[in-house]
């Protein structure tokens, strides 16, 4: 029976934390609290980091336009899903909200998404993925951004580990599709 309440509870969390999302976009996603009485505040680190992301207000200012002032501007051509995961991480298990939105422009095809709610480990996330025709082919194009703050400790070796972390992920991944050697 506890473990039917803790379940309850848990959807009811994640539900509302959806909701605000789906209804607000960034503004939405609610800051974090930490132990030490201070706050992350993702909306913030998430919008900057998409007006600092190399190349996306040049390759595909609409698709940033869009990703940023989400839910104001959604192409008609767009799909849109919304789901929520369940991530073993360090083998522990993480909840995870994500939205992802898949368009189509001139040609280009952009794929987003966005982790906007993790119960642990880390904090928010997104990945952009960006299919662009040329002359010779098709380029690929991939950049995630992930925040880990709870993490104490030097910024470096914060950075020097997620990325080590997500290396070994996305080569796994590459290997699985028979991408990558």
């Amino acid at each position: 029976a506890n473990i039917a309440q803790v379940h309850k509870i848990i959807r009811n969390q994640l539900f509302h934390r959806y909701v605000a999302y789906r209804d607000k976009g960034l503004d939405g996603i609610a800051d974090y609290a930490r132990e030490d009485g201070e706050t992350t505040q993702l909306a913030r680190d998430l919008k900057a980091s998409l007006n600092a992301s190399p190349g996306l207000k040049e390759l595909a200012p609409y698709f940033h336009r869009v990703w940023l002032e989400y839910p104001g501007s959604m192409p008609a051509n767009a799909k849109e899903t919304f789901f929520w995961s369940r991530l073993d991480i360090e083998d522990r298990p993480a909840l995870a909200l994500a939205h992802r939105i898949a368009t189509k422009f001139d040609g280009t095809e952009i794929i987003g998404e966005r982790y906007f709610y993790i119960s642990r480990f880390f904090d928010v996330a997104y990945a952009l993925v960006a299919l662009v025709p040329t002359k010779e082919g098709t380029l690929f194009f991939y950049v995630n951004r992930f925040w880990v703050d709870y993490w104490t400790g030097i910024v470096s070796l914060k950075r020097a580990v997620g990325k080590q972390i997500m290396a070994d992920r996305m080569k796994t991944r590459l290997e699985n599709l028979g991408i990558s050697k």
